[in-house]
């Protein structure tokens, strides 16, 4: 009678939810890597039913079930034979392989879907505005990073930046199914996987670059909890539930992701750093073009006069001429910080090496002064001591001491010469 009530995806998801508690009360060893697997495995099979069952997205669902497989196997190789064979596995390995293709599969297996649901001009333009502010964000906080790591070889540095690469094109691809205009519970749980994924790997690379990754670890469990959304949205019921996603959530998302450009820019401005800048800036202004381009598809759709149009059309020109000076006003003023601070630098050094120089020459002049008064006092001892000594007999022994005493502190050679 359970069955009748409960859902399939919601059994399925508790129970992929209590595997996940299961595993965290096991000791780490290979009980719990083969738990991992299993967990992951399970999503396989899963995401097999509803692409037996549709015509319509079949091929999608089948590249996400494969992108799984691949994902398993890579949990294979990276957690669950290395604990059963007691070897360590160095990176970049099969594992990464296994898991980048099952990011790319995965992708497409998205993209197919949101074609499915009809996505339209308006939302492949959304969905690239935001590709290019994500691909922004990820290389200045870690693709740069990886790309100018010291001390790792080409390979390493590669896999280590495909990895965030790969990570926004599953963001975007789950983006377009978003904004396809259909909003309902399986859309919702397959966006949820993305997050949750993006925020596992996220976590994975911060503890990497600090050192406190470990395996089966509390990071683990952003993994463990995608398994369970992705395997719920794979049984979760489509079409009866779909509504349009609101106009203003939509706007409200791009402002959302496209905020954090000109954010940056300031920053590097007030640093008085160009790191990246580049980057941020072209990415801005392709942000602002493809904006440009979205409310373009919206004038072509509406039924407005020709009038209204071209008024709309020359609105949008000057929005995005506004929106590049802004963009580059920060440029300017970081031109400027670079100029003036390279300016103080310079004249600090300069100030720096002439206070150096004036100190060595005085040193180098009291040495040759102090030398000098040595020679002459030398001198006069010299000529006092042959003035005792041209009295013979009635010189005074002590006297003649005296002034020995005197050069041999001056000179110790003096008694040798």
């Amino acid at each position: 009678m359970a069955g009748r009530f409960v859902p399939a995806w919601l059994v399925c998801a508790l129970g992929q939810l209590l595997g996940t508690m299961v595993f965290f009360a096991l000791p780490m060893g290979q009980v719990q890597a083969a738990l991992m697997v299993t967990l992951n495995a399970m999503c396989v099979v899963a995401l097999v039913v509803p692409a037996r069952r549709q015509h319509s997205g079949a091929t999608g669902w089948y590249a996400l079930a494969l992108g799984q497989a691949l994902s398993a196997a890579a949990w294979v190789c990276f957690y669950l034979y290395p604990l059963a064979a007691e070897v360590t596995v160095m990176a970049p390995s099969l594992g990464d392989v296994l898991w980048l293709s099952s990011y790319l599969v995965s992708a497409l297996g998205l993209t197919v879907l949101a074609r499915a649901q009809g996505a339209d001009r308006v939302s492949v333009l959304e969905t690239a505005s935001l590709a290019t502010a994500a691909a922004v964000v990820m290389w200045v906080f870690f693709v740069a990073d990886h790309a100018s790591a010291s001390g790792m070889s080409l390979a390493a540095r590669l896999v280590n930046a495909a990895y965030p690469v790969l990570d926004v094109l599953l963001l975007v691809s789950a983006a377009l199914l978003v904004f396809t205009g259909r909003r309902c519970l399986r859309s919702l749980l397959l966006a949820g996987w993305v997050l949750l994924q993006l925020t596992g790997d996220v976590l994975y690379n911060i503890a990497v670059l600090d050192g406190s990754f470990a395996l089966g670890g509390p990071g683990f469990a952003w993994w463990l909890v995608s398994f369970a959304a992705l395997s719920a949205a794979a049984l979760a019921p489509e079409g009866a539930q779909a509504t349009v996603v609101p106009a203003w959530v939509r706007n409200a998302a791009l402002v959302l992701v496209v905020l954090p450009l000109p954010v940056l820019l300031i920053i590097r401005a007030v640093q008085g750093s160009s790191a990246d800048v580049a980057v941020i800036a072209g990415g801005s202004l392709v942000v602002t073009a493809l904006t440009v381009a979205r409310w373009s598809a919206f004038d072509r759709d509406a039924k407005i006069s020709c009038a209204a149009r071209r008024a709309l059309r020359r609105a949008l020109l000057r929005l995005c001429a506004v929106i590049m000076a802004v963009a580059l006003l920060p440029l300017a003023g970081l031109a400027y910080l670079s100029v003036h601070q390279a300016t103080a630098v310079a004249e600090a050094d300069v100030e720096r090496r002439l206070g150096t120089s004036a100190e060595v020459s005085a040193a180098y002049l009291g040495d040759k002064l102090a030398a000098l008064r040595a020679l002459v006092a030398s001198y006069a001892e010299r000529r006092l001591l042959a003035a005792e000594l041209a009295r013979g007999a009635q010189a005074d022994p002590a006297l003649l001491q005296r002034h020995v005493t005197a050069l041999e502190s001056r000179d110790p050679a003096f008694i040798g010469a």
